[in-house]
């Protein structure tokens, strides 16, 4: 820990988490870590650092290195993208325990615990700082705790049982790591949990509008409760009886997975989200002056949404560019599947397709079962508007009566909030853009490019018809982390 510090502003680094560590840089200002925890300035610094180490998937075009992996590795989404990057490796099945592909070697993995190692090593130091005042140690000192644990949980959510260090300060380079053994999935939830607890409280219940990003009391607990539903699913809780896991154990011979059901998991899940929703602290996005679709809209776009317990925030352009037609200066390469658009219900609550879970659906030979209830049909088709593009936009409005395959017509307003769909018109702005098609030739199609939907499908979720992208307006966003319909869900 004896590499130097330079300056960044907290926003900036927020949203840029693939950058290099403080610890990699070179002096530009002779900081040491000797006098780093001197200044308030210096110490806050350092704390920003350990916020950068939050996989970037907000940016699905993949200019970081823990860019798009989940959206990649995903069943609700299939990506074109090729080249050296990241996700569109792990997307072409390119990438091994062993690779070393354009530097991306382990990334996730060990950048996750670099930003574990840099919050202990704060956790440490930051009471040493004689600017601070105990509240703000305290606080501080909460805000690593709680990124420690979160980081934590994105290893256990990507590798199950993973190698725990607890508070010991050192480096993932050290080779004395290396001799550490994956430590049992049970022991590692339980510390996280009381870690998450701990956390909560040392953080604020709420932050100031230029303090959103940073993490408070409804962060931990949210995030304990997401962790305690990973806890109670049938992936880690038993394995549904298949014994998948059974043999499966460190060196010590013990086992890393709970082999046997507890059923009381559920239970603890369950409270532990209704900690957070006892707080009253969070809201869903229900304003009654607006249509449902308005309120799904603005749960996504708006920097400030009362659904929102953990975000970063970022520029829009990452999320954006990767989902707008190529026609309207996007990349759109990042396609909805088939099966998602299909399992969203029809406007009259009924689910069309009833054999998703089915080999007959997922075989290849596209077999559906429909429930009669639901008026779905794929056959036929009829003039309709496009709900999403007649009733969001506020600088221009599309009423354009489209010629649309009655599959698509009466379905839910999330349907509408999610899916685009190819022959649709595309609103930006002030401008819009007639017939956008994902066919080959299409003008959002594979032509020249690798940037196109191989789907015919994308993703309306974050997009802003307000923002005009033919003039790189795209925006800023607060990508969600864990938002409090998470949390809803937990509950039940």
């Amino acid at each position: 820990m004896k590499k130097n510090i330079s300056a960044i502003i907290l926003m900036i680094a927020l949203a840029v988490c693939g950058c290099d560590s403080y610890l990699d840089r070179q002096p530009d200002d002779q900081l040491t870590s000797k006098n780093i925890f001197d200044k308030k300035t210096t110490t806050l610094q350092y704390l920003v650092n350990v916020y950068t180490y939050i996989p970037s998937e907000w940016s699905p075009e993949g200019y970081g290195s823990t860019s798009g992996i989940a959206i990649t590795a995903s069943d609700e989404a299939s990506c074109v993208y090729t080249g050296s990057r990241f996700f569109a490796l792990l997307n072409h099945n390119q990438l091994s325990p062993l690779s070393n592909h354009g530097g991306y070697r382990h990334a996730v993995y060990r950048l996750l615990y670099q930003g574990i190692s840099e919050a202990t090593y704060f956790m440490s130091k930051v009471q040493d700082c004689p600017q601070l005042t105990d509240d703000e140690k305290v606080m501080w000192r909460g805000e690593a705790r709680f990124l420690r644990a979160f980081y934590y949980t994105e290893l256990l959510k990507w590798n199950g049982p993973v190698i725990w260090l607890g508070d010991r300060q050192s480096d993932y380079s050290d080779p004395d790591v290396s001799k550490v053994d994956r430590s049992p999935w049970s022991t590692i939830v339980d510390w996280l949990c009381d870690e998450y607890d701990k956390a909560a409280t040392e953080l604020p219940d709420t932050r100031s509008s230029y303090e959103i990003g940073r993490a408070t009391k409804g962060s931990s607990l949210a995030m304990k409760a997401r962790l305690l539903m990973f806890n109670a699913s049938p992936l880690f809780n038993g394995q549904n009886g298949t014994g998948i896991y059974d043999g499966i154990v460190n060196k010590d011979g013990e086992k890393l997975f709970n082999t046997e059901y507890d059923e009381n998991r559920w239970r603890q899940a369950a409270e532990a989200a209704k900690a957070v929703i006892d707080m009253n602290t969070y809201n869903l996005v229900d304003d009654e002056n607006a249509t449902p679709l308005e309120n799904i809209h603005n749960a996504a776009v708006l920097l400030n949404s009362p659904e929102n317990i953990f975000t970063v925030q970022c520029g829009g352009r990452s999320w954006r560019v990767g989902e707008t037609p190529v026609s309207a200066s996007g990349y759109g390469g990042i396609g909805l599947t088939q099966k998602l658009v299909d399992a969203f219900a029809m406007d009259n609550g009924y689910y069309p397709i009833t054999n998703m879970e089915d080999e007959s659906y997922d075989n290849g030979a596209g077999v559906i079962e429909v429930d009669p209830r639901s008026g779905y049909t794929e056959t036929g088709s009829q003039k309709f508007v496009n709900p999403f593009f007649s009733t969001i936009p506020k600088n221009l409005k599309s009423n354009d009566a489209i010629e649309t395959m009655n599959m698509y017509i009466g379905r839910e307003p999330r349907f509408y909030a999610n899916v685009f769909w190819s022959g649709q018109t595309w609103i930006m702005g002030t401008n819009k853009l007639a017939n956008i098609q994902f066919y080959k030739n299409g003008n959002s199609g594979p032509i020249t490019s690798n940037n196109y939907s191989p789907t015919g499908y994308l993703c309306l979720k974050f997009i802003d018809p307000d923002l005009d992208t033919k003039s790189s307006r795209w925006g800023n966003l607060s990508w969600p982390i864990i938002r409090y319909a998470d949390v809803h869900r937990g509950s039940q």
